[in-house]
């Protein structure tokens, strides 16, 4: 530990109220009510004034098991749920509130998570809340740290911000190109199969350059605007002597059968692959854009055309004979759904890139470890 650095705990830095509102008995008001979801709630009365961390008392997810999803930092005139516990700074107690929101909200499932009880109701109680170990540097350099956080959250927004724009702008520029465009059926623009089962025995293995994909990979890394990145990747001899189907780059997938389905997530192929037995390929054909089918796609409810019955599925005759408006400006809404497209994967991959960068700088400045100089009050002032 640094010099001028100190251990302490919650409960000798703050005082801790128990919030006294009942959140839906709440009567709407102008102040902000602090509740266990990331946005707030309001109330026509308010219980603090000033500073507070917000700490929910009671599981996330309940049953049995621990876990916190979010610290709050709340400051004015504010209302808190009665689950969760407001945390003010004693008098000179040398303590940033923001600073501390920034501490307890990163390492809280080592420090808050850890002290929840309970078997089929997990929960905090005050008592133990107290016992939370802080380390703390001396105030000016909480405050530095806080600066800095918040230059980095600054441009976390930002990048947010182009990215919920240039997804509406994929949205709109489909529908001013498909303006008084015919309807087809999805059978005239594609080829319609479902993909091979990928064996237990190699699922995981890296022996080649061939992405197998199985329906997890839609949310992995880098797969969230395309097909690029596959837990399997096979020969193509192995693919087919396995049984597999190497599909075309451009092809369009959609999950088949299982609550997946119901996320309406679609993906492009970008370099050819093989897919699992739980999705449903289509093939766009000759003269048709695989840009272009795919935002057609997006606009399209898989949900709507589920069959019925306890496993949710999609019929590959159904989807055959689904119609989808086709833009009669093909060419044109080709480049700019591209165009969208991959804005909308560049934000999204520099705001995973701002998070990650947002929690290794704030491990790294809590650790006590590494300091930011003194010069870096000298820079804000200039």
């Amino acid at each position: 530990m640094r010099e001028g650095w100190r251990s302490t705990t919650l409960g000798e830095v703050c005082t801790l109220t128990k919030g006294a509102t009942a959140t839906m008995k709440a009567e709407a008001g102008p102040y902000p009510l602090v509740v266990t979801a990331e946005a707030r709630s309001n109330s026509a009365d308010y219980q603090f004034e000033g500073e507070a961390v917000c700490v929910p008392m009671v599981s996330s997810t309940g049953h049995g098991h621990a876990s916190l999803k979010r610290v709050h930092y709340q400051d004015g005139k504010f209302a808190v749920a009665s689950i969760i516990t407001a945390c003010q700074e004693k008098p000179g107690a040398g303590l940033d509130m923001k600073f501390l929101w920034l501490l307890l909200d990163h390492r809280r499932d080592e420090l808050i998570v850890p002290l929840m009880k309970g078997t089929a109701n997990v929960s905090l109680s005050q008592k133990n809340l107290a016992t939370v170990p802080l380390l703390l540097p001396p105030v000016e350099e909480q405050r530095r740290i806080v600066d800095l956080l918040a230059a980095v959250d600054a441009a976390i927004e930002a990048e947010d911000a182009l990215l919920r724009v240039s997804r509406g702008a994929r949205s709109n520029l489909l529908t001013a190109v498909c303006v008084d465009a015919p309807e087809v059926r999805l059978d005239d623009v594609a080829t319609v199969s479902q993909g091979r089962g990928l064996p237990k025995s190699v699922q995981g293995e890296q022996s080649g350059e061939v992405p197998w994909y199985k329906i997890a990979d839609m949310t992995g890394p880098g797969n969230e605007y395309g097909y690029t990145n596959a837990q399997t990747t096979l020969t193509g001899e192995q693919i087919t002597s396995l049984g597999g189907r190497v599909v075309a780059a451009g092809s369009v997938v959609f999950p088949r059968v299982g609550a997946a389905v119901k996320t309406e997530k679609k993906r492009l192929v970008e370099t050819e692959g093989a897919v699992d037995e739980n999705h449903l390929v289509l093939t766009p054909r000759d003269g048709i854009g695989s840009e272009t089918l795919l935002a057609t796609m997006e606009n399209v409810s898989l949900t709507s055309l589920v069959q019925g019955g306890a496993v949710p599925s999609l019929n590959m005759k159904l989807i055959r004979e689904a119609r989808v408006t086709w833009p009669d400006r093909a060419e044109e809404a080709e480049g700019l759904m591209r165009a969208s497209r991959v804005v909308s994967a560049q934000a999204h991959s520099s705001l995973t890139r701002l998070r990650e960068l947002r929690a290794n700088l704030l491990t790294v400045l809590l650790s006590g470890e590494h300091e930011i100089p003194d010069s870096y009050d000298e820079l804000l002032a200039g």
